[in-house]
């Protein structure tokens, strides 16, 4: 095969300037093999729509249907657009409006949130009530067995005391990133935060706390 240079300047590319190659197989046949770039530059068509920027400018992955664009100019196979998988470093392709409602908020919904919040106040003013008699009641205990018993009550009261809070604190938590509709973005922050390490450690420590102490109660009944 053998390249005919229609026309090139020393300091200019024109839009137009393109390369034309002859088939061996038909010597009159020229066929378009370079694509000009918005800049100037030239690259194959090969590289147009490959889901790279080979011509510095992006003008080679413009109007592409297979691929979508991050807001951090990355591109990525449309298919994984809204997979629940973060593929742009800007978490773009996940924050679309399209996108399920789970990567906008903690909880994904408000109705998650009410309940949540209704929950919370309930088990910690209950608990919050109960514990306060299981501590009072307990040093009047005149057996070991109403002691233990006692004590368990204490700690089940304890744990769903932490639950409670943990409830409490993460609606408070999605509220703020709701409000400021920057959840999405922010998410895998929350995540690797103190704040939400606290949840974590409290979440768990209440329910285990909680099942530990029914427990105790079963074995010594």
């Amino acid at each position: 095969m053998q390249s005919l240079r229609v026309r090139a300047l020393a300091d200019t590319i024109d839009p137009s300037l393109t390369t034309l190659v002859k088939t061996a197989k038909d010597p009159g046949f020229y066929d378009n093999k370079i694509f000009p770039c918005d800049n100037k530059n030239c690259v194959l068509y090969d590289n147009v729509c490959d889901l790279k920027d080979d011509c510095g400018d992006g003008s080679d992955e413009n109007n592409c249907e297979n691929h979508f664009q991050c807001n951090n100019s990355d591109f990525i196979v449309l298919s994984r657009v809204c997979d629940g998988v973060v593929h742009c470093k800007d978490f773009s392709d996940e924050c679309l409006e399209k996108c399920p409602s789970t990567n906008k908020n903690i909880f994904g919904n408000n109705v998650l949130r009410s309940i949540s919040i209704i929950m919370g106040l309930m088990s910690t003013s209950c608990n919050t009530v109960s514990l306060v008699k299981s501590i009072w009641e307990l040093p009047s205990q005149t057996s070991y067995e109403m002691f233990l018993n006692k004590a368990a009550i204490l700690m089940i009261c304890l744990g769903d005391l932490m639950l409670g809070i943990y409830l409490l604190l993460i609606s408070y938590f999605d509220l703020i990133y709701n409000a400021g509709g920057n959840y999405c973005q922010e998410r895998y922050q929350w995540l690797s935060s103190s704040e939400c390490s606290f949840l974590g450690v409290l979440s768990t420590t209440g329910s285990q706390l909680s099942l530990f102490a029914m427990t105790m109660l079963s074995l010594t009944r």
